[in-house]
Protein backbone atom coordinates (compact mmCIF):
# COMPACT_ATOMS: atom_id res chain seq x y z
CA UNK A 1 0.00 0.00 0.00
CA UNK A 2 3.19 2.45 0.25
CA UNK A 3 3.90 1.53 -3.06
CA UNK A 4 1.69 4.21 -4.81
CA UNK A 5 2.35 7.10 -2.39
CA UNK A 6 6.43 6.87 -3.06
CA UNK A 7 5.21 6.50 -6.76
CA UNK A 8 3.30 10.09 -6.86
CA UNK A 9 6.68 11.30 -4.83
CA UNK A 10 8.57 10.40 -7.46
CA UNK A 11 6.03 12.13 -10.08
CA UNK A 12 6.52 15.06 -8.43
CA UNK A 13 10.04 15.00 -8.74
CA UNK A 14 10.51 14.62 -4.39
CA UNK A 15 13.45 11.74 -3.26
CA UNK A 16 11.87 9.23 -0.84
CA UNK A 17 14.40 8.92 1.26
CA UNK A 18 12.55 11.48 3.70
CA UNK A 19 9.84 9.37 3.61
CA UNK A 20 11.16 6.03 4.32
CA UNK A 21 13.86 7.51 7.12
CA UNK A 22 13.56 5.42 10.26
CA UNK A 23 11.70 2.06 8.11
CA UNK A 24 15.35 0.48 7.49
CA UNK A 25 13.41 -0.39 3.93
CA UNK A 26 14.78 1.03 0.60
CA UNK A 27 12.70 2.67 -2.38
CA UNK A 28 13.75 -0.73 -4.28
CA UNK A 29 12.36 -3.12 -1.22
CA UNK A 30 8.81 -0.85 -1.05
CA UNK A 31 8.59 -1.18 -5.29
CA UNK A 32 9.11 -4.87 -5.31
CA UNK A 33 7.52 -6.14 -2.04
CA UNK A 34 10.06 -7.99 -0.88
CA UNK A 35 10.50 -6.51 2.35
CA UNK A 36 7.51 -6.23 5.39
CA UNK A 37 6.86 -3.05 6.94
CA UNK A 38 6.01 -2.04 10.54
CA UNK A 39 2.20 -0.98 10.89
CA UNK A 40 3.70 2.20 12.36
CA UNK A 41 6.30 2.70 10.03
CA UNK A 42 3.55 2.58 7.08
CA UNK A 43 1.56 5.03 9.04
CA UNK A 44 4.52 7.32 9.50
CA UNK A 45 5.59 7.06 5.75
CA UNK A 46 1.56 8.22 4.83
CA UNK A 47 1.86 11.46 7.18
CA UNK A 48 5.48 12.31 5.88
CA UNK A 49 4.90 11.96 2.25
CA UNK A 50 1.96 14.76 2.90
CA UNK A 51 4.27 16.77 5.04
CA UNK A 52 7.07 16.98 1.89
CA UNK A 53 4.23 17.86 -0.26
CA UNK A 54 2.77 20.67 1.86
CA UNK A 55 -0.53 18.43 0.83
CA UNK A 56 -3.17 17.74 3.73
CA UNK A 57 -5.25 15.60 1.38
CA UNK A 58 -2.29 13.82 -0.34
CA UNK A 59 -3.78 10.23 1.52
CA UNK A 60 -6.87 11.09 0.29
CA UNK A 61 -6.27 11.98 -3.51
CA UNK A 62 -3.70 8.61 -3.43
CA UNK A 63 -6.81 6.67 -2.81
CA UNK A 64 -9.53 8.30 -5.20
CA UNK A 65 -7.29 9.08 -7.75
CA UNK A 66 -5.43 6.26 -8.20
CA UNK A 67 -6.24 3.12 -10.16
CA UNK A 68 -8.23 1.05 -7.63
CA UNK A 69 -6.95 -2.15 -9.15
CA UNK A 70 -3.69 -1.14 -8.24
CA UNK A 71 -4.92 -1.97 -4.42
CA UNK A 72 -3.42 -5.47 -3.28
CA UNK A 73 -6.45 -6.49 -2.42
CA UNK A 74 -7.45 -6.75 -5.95
CA UNK A 75 -5.00 -9.19 -7.16
CA UNK A 76 -7.47 -11.79 -5.59
CA UNK A 77 -10.79 -10.23 -6.29
CA UNK A 78 -12.47 -9.77 -10.15
CA UNK A 79 -14.59 -6.69 -10.79
CA UNK A 80 -16.59 -8.44 -13.34
CA UNK A 81 -20.39 -8.60 -13.18
CA UNK A 82 -19.81 -8.25 -9.39
CA UNK A 83 -22.17 -6.72 -7.05
CA UNK A 84 -20.51 -3.75 -4.51
CA UNK A 85 -21.56 -6.12 -1.68
CA UNK A 86 -19.54 -9.24 -3.40
CA UNK A 87 -16.46 -7.08 -3.85
CA UNK A 88 -17.02 -5.55 0.17
CA UNK A 89 -17.08 -9.16 1.35
CA UNK A 90 -14.24 -10.65 -0.95
CA UNK A 91 -11.99 -7.87 0.49
CA UNK A 92 -12.93 -8.33 4.21
CA UNK A 93 -12.00 -11.87 3.63
CA UNK A 94 -8.75 -11.46 2.21
CA UNK A 95 -7.70 -8.80 4.01
CA UNK A 96 -6.05 -10.99 6.22
CA UNK A 97 -3.78 -12.00 3.51
CA UNK A 98 -2.64 -8.62 2.82
CA UNK A 99 -2.40 -6.97 6.46
CA UNK A 100 -2.88 -7.48 9.81
CA UNK A 101 -3.07 -3.87 11.02
CA UNK A 102 -6.93 -4.05 10.81
CA UNK A 103 -9.83 -6.10 10.88
CA UNK A 104 -13.25 -5.37 8.49
CA UNK A 105 -16.69 -6.26 8.93
CA UNK A 106 -19.72 -5.48 7.07
CA UNK A 107 -23.31 -5.06 8.33
CA UNK A 108 -26.78 -4.07 7.60
CA UNK A 109 -28.80 -2.14 10.01
CA UNK A 110 -32.18 -2.07 8.33
CA UNK A 111 -32.15 0.19 5.23
CA UNK A 112 -27.94 0.75 5.95
CA UNK A 113 -25.22 -0.50 5.45
CA UNK A 114 -21.62 -0.32 7.80
CA UNK A 115 -18.71 -1.09 6.64
CA UNK A 116 -16.09 -0.57 9.73
CA UNK A 117 -12.54 -0.99 10.44
CA UNK A 118 -10.51 -1.52 13.57
CA UNK A 119 -6.79 -1.36 13.93
CA UNK A 120 -4.77 -3.93 15.91
CA UNK A 121 -2.84 -1.83 17.30
CA UNK A 122 -2.77 1.83 18.71
CA UNK A 123 -0.79 4.47 16.50
CA UNK A 124 1.50 7.01 17.85
CA UNK A 125 -0.42 9.64 16.09
CA UNK A 126 -3.67 10.79 14.58
CA UNK A 127 -3.52 8.44 11.18
CA UNK A 128 -4.79 11.35 9.02
CA UNK A 129 -3.09 9.98 5.71
CA UNK A 130 -4.47 6.45 6.47
CA UNK A 131 -7.66 7.10 7.10
CA UNK A 132 -7.87 9.63 4.12
CA UNK A 133 -6.40 7.32 1.68
CA UNK A 134 -9.18 4.38 2.80
CA UNK A 135 -11.74 7.27 2.88
CA UNK A 136 -11.02 8.40 -1.02
CA UNK A 137 -10.31 4.43 -2.32
CA UNK A 138 -13.95 3.76 -0.57
CA UNK A 139 -15.43 6.72 -2.37
CA UNK A 140 -13.77 5.44 -5.60
CA UNK A 141 -14.87 2.00 -4.99
CA UNK A 142 -18.77 3.10 -4.36
CA UNK A 143 -18.94 5.95 -7.22
CA UNK A 144 -17.71 3.13 -9.57
CA UNK A 145 -20.67 0.99 -8.57
CA UNK A 146 -23.62 3.78 -7.83
CA UNK A 147 -23.07 5.23 -11.19
CA UNK A 148 -26.05 7.67 -11.72
CA UNK A 149 -27.68 6.63 -8.15
CA UNK A 150 -24.15 8.28 -6.57
CA UNK A 151 -25.12 10.94 -3.87
CA UNK A 152 -22.73 12.05 -1.93
CA UNK A 153 -25.46 12.89 1.40
CA UNK A 154 -26.24 9.24 1.63
CA UNK A 155 -23.19 8.73 2.28
CA UNK A 156 -21.38 9.01 6.19
CA UNK A 157 -17.67 8.42 6.61
CA UNK A 158 -16.06 8.59 10.17
CA UNK A 159 -12.43 9.11 10.05
CA UNK A 160 -9.95 10.76 12.90
CA UNK A 161 -9.27 13.71 11.17
CA UNK A 162 -12.47 15.33 8.78
CA UNK A 163 -9.58 17.30 7.22
CA UNK A 164 -7.81 14.96 5.43
CA UNK A 165 -11.29 14.84 3.17
CA UNK A 166 -11.43 17.72 1.22
CA UNK A 167 -14.53 19.51 1.25
CA UNK A 168 -15.13 20.17 -2.14
CA UNK A 169 -14.25 16.59 -3.43
CA UNK A 170 -18.28 16.01 -3.15
CA UNK A 171 -20.68 18.62 -1.76
CA UNK A 172 -23.16 17.15 0.69
CA UNK A 173 -20.21 14.51 1.89
CA UNK A 174 -20.95 13.58 5.72
CA UNK A 175 -17.43 13.57 7.30
CA UNK A 176 -17.45 13.59 10.58
CA UNK A 177 -14.96 12.98 13.60
CA UNK A 178 -14.07 9.44 15.01
CA UNK A 179 -11.01 8.46 16.93
CA UNK A 180 -7.96 6.69 15.98
CA UNK A 181 -9.32 3.07 16.00
CA UNK A 182 -10.28 2.82 12.55
CA UNK A 183 -12.92 4.01 9.84
CA UNK A 184 -16.31 3.55 9.20
CA UNK A 185 -18.57 3.60 6.27
CA UNK A 186 -22.88 4.16 6.27
CA UNK A 187 -24.34 4.24 2.89
CA UNK A 188 -28.03 2.98 1.86
CA UNK A 189 -28.12 -0.83 2.09
CA UNK A 190 -29.52 -1.33 -1.31
CA UNK A 191 -25.91 0.21 -3.51
CA UNK A 192 -24.24 -3.49 -1.64
CA UNK A 193 -26.97 -5.03 -4.71
CA UNK A 194 -25.42 -2.62 -7.45
CA UNK A 195 -22.77 -3.83 -10.17
CA UNK A 196 -19.54 -2.08 -11.06
CA UNK A 197 -21.40 0.17 -13.38
CA UNK A 198 -23.81 1.37 -11.94
CA UNK A 199 -27.11 -0.98 -12.68
CA UNK A 200 -28.08 -3.94 -10.17
CA UNK A 201 -28.12 -7.53 -12.70
CA UNK A 202 -26.33 -5.97 -15.19
CA UNK A 203 -21.92 -7.04 -15.98
CA UNK A 204 -19.61 -5.40 -15.51
CA UNK A 205 -17.88 -3.66 -18.61
CA UNK A 206 -13.72 -4.36 -18.76
CA UNK A 207 -12.21 -2.14 -16.38
CA UNK A 208 -13.43 0.09 -16.22
CA UNK A 209 -16.18 1.37 -17.48
CA UNK A 210 -15.05 4.07 -20.22
CA UNK A 211 -12.08 4.45 -22.70
CA UNK A 212 -11.15 7.62 -20.72
CA UNK A 213 -10.92 6.23 -17.20
CA UNK A 214 -9.47 3.46 -18.45
CA UNK A 215 -6.63 5.10 -19.92
CA UNK A 216 -6.49 7.13 -16.38
CA UNK A 217 -5.98 3.93 -14.63
CA UNK A 218 -4.01 2.42 -17.52
CA UNK A 219 -1.34 5.75 -16.78
CA UNK A 220 -1.64 4.82 -12.81
CA UNK A 221 -0.43 1.45 -12.90
CA UNK A 222 2.03 2.07 -15.22
CA UNK A 223 3.60 4.57 -12.92
CA UNK A 224 3.95 1.98 -10.53
CA UNK A 225 6.10 0.47 -12.51
CA UNK A 226 8.91 3.01 -14.57
CA UNK A 227 11.68 1.44 -12.60
CA UNK A 228 11.64 -2.13 -14.09
CA UNK A 229 14.11 -1.92 -16.98
CA UNK A 230 11.82 -5.30 -19.06
CA UNK A 231 8.41 -3.79 -19.37
CA UNK A 232 7.05 -5.20 -22.41
CA UNK A 233 3.37 -4.50 -22.95
CA UNK A 234 2.85 -7.94 -22.18
CA UNK A 235 4.94 -8.14 -18.68
CA UNK A 236 2.93 -4.56 -17.94
CA UNK A 237 -0.34 -6.15 -18.59
CA UNK A 238 0.22 -9.49 -16.24
CA UNK A 239 1.47 -7.81 -12.98
CA UNK A 240 -1.14 -4.75 -14.31
CA UNK A 241 -3.87 -7.26 -14.77
CA UNK A 242 -4.91 -5.91 -17.86
CA UNK A 243 -5.38 -7.50 -21.30
CA UNK A 244 -3.75 -6.73 -23.70
CA UNK A 245 -5.76 -5.88 -26.29
CA UNK A 246 -7.58 -3.78 -24.64
CA UNK A 247 -5.11 -1.66 -23.80
CA UNK A 248 -4.25 -1.68 -27.48
CA UNK A 249 -7.52 -0.76 -28.07
CA UNK A 250 -8.13 2.09 -26.10
CA UNK A 251 -4.49 3.73 -26.73
CA UNK A 252 -5.28 3.26 -30.35
CA UNK A 253 -8.59 5.02 -29.64
CA UNK A 254 -6.61 8.04 -28.23
CA UNK A 255 -3.86 8.01 -31.17
CA UNK A 256 -1.43 6.64 -29.03
CA UNK A 257 0.77 3.10 -27.74
CA UNK A 258 2.00 1.61 -25.15
CA UNK A 259 5.95 2.43 -26.39
CA UNK A 260 4.60 6.08 -26.54
CA UNK A 261 3.12 6.01 -23.30
CA UNK A 262 5.81 4.52 -21.26
CA UNK A 263 8.52 6.70 -23.07
CA UNK A 264 6.79 9.99 -22.47
CA UNK A 265 6.18 8.81 -18.31
CA UNK A 266 9.62 7.86 -18.11
CA UNK A 267 10.88 11.08 -19.74
CA UNK A 268 8.47 13.12 -17.72
CA UNK A 269 9.71 11.41 -14.33
CA UNK A 270 13.14 11.47 -15.21
CA UNK A 271 12.82 15.18 -15.53
CA UNK A 272 10.90 15.64 -12.49
CA UNK A 273 13.71 13.78 -10.61
CA UNK A 274 16.87 15.47 -12.11
CA UNK A 275 15.82 18.75 -10.24
CA UNK A 276 16.35 17.25 -6.83
CA UNK A 277 20.07 17.64 -6.78
CA UNK A 278 20.95 14.91 -4.09
CA UNK A 279 20.20 12.49 -6.90
CA UNK A 280 23.37 11.37 -9.12
CA UNK A 281 22.42 10.74 -12.47
CA UNK A 282 22.47 6.84 -12.64
CA UNK A 283 20.15 6.81 -9.43
CA UNK A 284 17.94 8.89 -12.10
CA UNK A 285 17.98 6.24 -14.61
CA UNK A 286 17.63 3.47 -12.37
CA UNK A 287 14.36 4.73 -11.09
CA UNK A 288 13.08 5.36 -14.71
CA UNK A 289 14.21 1.63 -15.95
CA UNK A 290 17.37 2.41 -16.91
CA UNK A 291 20.47 1.08 -14.87
CA UNK A 292 22.97 1.03 -17.40
CA UNK A 293 24.52 4.94 -17.13
CA UNK A 294 25.13 5.21 -20.71
CA UNK A 295 21.98 4.01 -21.97
CA UNK A 296 20.43 6.25 -19.53
CA UNK A 297 21.92 9.27 -20.89
CA UNK A 298 21.41 7.64 -24.48
CA UNK A 299 18.01 7.67 -24.08
CA UNK A 300 17.17 11.27 -22.64
CA UNK A 301 19.28 12.87 -25.11
CA UNK A 302 16.39 11.31 -27.45
CA UNK A 303 13.83 12.29 -25.28
CA UNK A 304 14.68 16.11 -24.80
CA UNK A 305 17.34 16.82 -27.58
CA UNK A 306 20.15 17.62 -24.40
CA UNK A 307 22.02 15.30 -21.74
CA UNK A 308 20.89 14.95 -17.97
CA UNK A 309 24.19 16.52 -17.39
CA UNK A 310 23.06 19.53 -19.35
CA UNK A 311 19.55 19.75 -18.38
CA UNK A 312 20.08 19.73 -14.93
CA UNK A 313 22.21 22.80 -15.90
Amino acid sequence: MAQPFLTALLGKGITADDALHGTGLSLADVQEGSAPMLGQDWYNLAERTAEVTSDPHFGFRIGSEDAIYSHPNFRTVTLTDTALGEVLTKLIVDAAQITSLATYELRINGSRAVLSSERQFKPARRPRQVDGYFAGFMCRLIREACGGEWKPSDLTIRVSDPAAIPKTFAPGLAVRRGDSRGARFEFPAHWLLLHIGGAPRQSAPERPSTPEAFLSDFRRLLDLHLHKPSLSLENFSKVAGLKTRRIKSVLTEHGTSYKAELDHRRAERAKALLKDHRLGYPQVGELVGYPDPSSFSRVFKRWTGQTPGTYRG
